[in-house]
């Protein structure tokens, strides 16, 4: 659901409707990305105190107040359908799939980002606006500013827009799936049919005993070529997890994050 309602999230507030256009006309390039553990909503815009009133007055009033509407979801799942089969016409990117859903049994770092085709195309608007209201919270949220700003002048305008936001009485729900120490290799091939070029990928990722992250070590081979008559497309991935436990609470990000359009 996070990145669906990334999307959703530049559709604008009541009190700003027309975010995108807003910003352009102060000549701000703004995007967001959503990954495992995050999504982040960022602008670059000429360093001046005005600009900087009005882009944190927006970001704090769309951290609250975003319209998530039933017409907007219609128009953007669409937009996230298209990106989802965009993935699956990537070979990396399926066997990139395959290796994070080998690596992790139970945690959701073992599930792509962009979701499954059938929750995009049919989440209920209620399990979205619960969602945002649970975490779009100040107490949840990290500010960064950076450029040739006054710190005084910066410091002053964050506190008058997000400082007014009320403390959130609901709690943080919390990760309590501890993901098991696997017993062995692992090893899959997968393969369709489609139109690319012909090449060769491969990609070796290593993580090793680290207190907060889980140690996991996995190799893969990807191997695309194009015969008379259509493109066939070959992967093949091993996935090891090292024989110990993996520590309560722990991360790791075997992925890449998935963009927005804007």
């Amino acid at each position: 659901m996070a990145h669906l309602l990334e999307h959703l999230m530049f559709r604008g507030t009541p009190r700003f409707p027309g975010i995108k256009a807003d910003f352009q006309k102060r000549g701000a390039r703004y995007n967001g990305s959503t990954s495992f553990d995050r999504t982040n909503y960022f602008e670059t815009f000429p360093a001046n105190g005005k600009t900087l009133d009005y882009v944190l007055d927006v970001e704090a009033d769309r951290m609250v107040n975003a319209s998530i509407a039933r017409r907007d979801l219609d128009a953007e799942m669409t937009v996230v359908r298209n990106e989802f089969e965009a993935g699956e016409n990537s070979a990396f990117g399926v066997l990139r799939e395959r290796m994070a859903a080998s690596a992790y049994l139970w945690h959701n770092y073992g599930k792509a980002i962009i979701g499954a085709r059938s929750d995009i195309e049919n989440v209920p608007i209620e399990r979205l606006r619960a969602f945002y209201s649970h975490y779009y919270q100040p107490d949840n949220a990290v500010l960064l500013l950076s450029g040739k700003l006054e710190e005084s002048t910066a410091l002053r305008l964050a506190q008058k827009h997000f400082g007014k936001i009320p403390r959130p009485s609901r709690t943080l729900r919390t990760t309590y799936t501890v993901e098991p120490t696997q017993d062995g290799g692992a090893r899959s091939r997968c393969g369709a049919r489609g139109t690319c070029s012909s090449s060769r990928r491969s990609t070796t990722c290593l993580r090793g005993p680290i207190p907060s992250t889980p140690p996991w070590t996995c190799w893969s081979r990807c191997s695309i070529t194009c015969p008379r008559g259509g493109c066939t497309r070959r992967s093949s991935r091993r996935a090891w997890r090292a024989p110990f436990s993996a520590p309560s609470g722990s991360s790791a990000r075997p992925a890449s994050p998935t963009s927005a359009r804007t």
